[in-house]
């Protein structure tokens, strides 16, 4: 699944920042501004997570694998742009990649 480099979307849009593994606060987020598949709102509304899903946290695998589901199930309506702790070198770095060998 390849995406342009640029996103052409329109308001309104939901738009979530740096999880950094933090899942309690990923679901906090959907319980207070709706769950994509019970919000009802996929059909007029977008959303857009900017990056930052892993590190630091102690629930990163649990986040990404959520959000990556959420973009296989609504591939037009879930956007994911990738930060800097989504690069190897980073994660490495940070904590994901220990996480996932140690989870393994």
């Amino acid at each position: 699944m390849q995406e342009p480099t640029v996103l052409q979307l329109k308001a309104p849009v939901k738009v979530f920042g740096d999880l950094h593994g933090q899942f309690g606060d990923l679901m906090r987020l959907f319980d207070e501004y709706g769950f994509p598949a019970t919000a009802g709102d996929l059909t007029y509304i977008d959303y857009l997570f900017l990056g930052d899903y892993v590190d630091r946290g102690q629930h990163s695998l649990e986040t990404i694998t959520l959000l990556l589901a959420l973009k296989i199930e609504y591939p037009e309506n879930v956007h994911l742009i990738r930060g800097n702790h989504e690069a190897a070198d980073i994660n490495a770095l940070f904590g994901f990649r220990l996480e996932c060998i140690e989870r393994m």
